[in-house]
């Protein structure tokens, strides 16, 4: 699986950080929401030949750490060993979804991270 680090406006950013320190279990919460939104994002552009590829999107537990917390998502199982293969071949022409599927997602996200996270905090009191 892949793991991104995203980073967006300076303020919000401030205060995640504040966040983290104080109140960890809501900020994992909150990255874990938007994590979910982004995976679910992804599976409209997933190339479905048997659709077990599409099957295979996770989002790990978010992980509270030193610094805050972290979540994991990503496509592939064991059963599943040809993710990387799709999601990286760019000259493949599939009838439906894309190459890319996962990371288009996560770049399109990244300039609002940062508030998507907060909006998370704000309503999810």
């Amino acid at each position: 699986m892949a793991e991104f680090i995203l980073t967006g406006e300076e303020n919000v950013e401030a205060f995640l950080l504040a966040l983290a320190k104080s109140e960890p279990k809501k900020l994992a919460a909150a990255l874990y929401q938007v994590g979910n939104e982004a995976l679910t994002a992804s599976k409209k552009r997933v190339p479905v030949d048997t659709g077990t590829l599409k099957g295979s999107g996770q989002i790990d537990a978010p992980k509270i750490t030193q610094n805050g917390a972290s979540i994991r998502m990503g496509y592939g199982d064991t059963a599943v060993d040809y993710a990387l293969i799709v999601h990286e071949n760019t000259e493949a022409n599939h009838p439906t979804g894309q190459s890319h599927y996962l990371s288009s997602v996560i770049d399109e996200l990244r300039p609002t991270f940062s508030r998507k996270v907060g909006e998370q905090l704000v309503f999810s009191k």
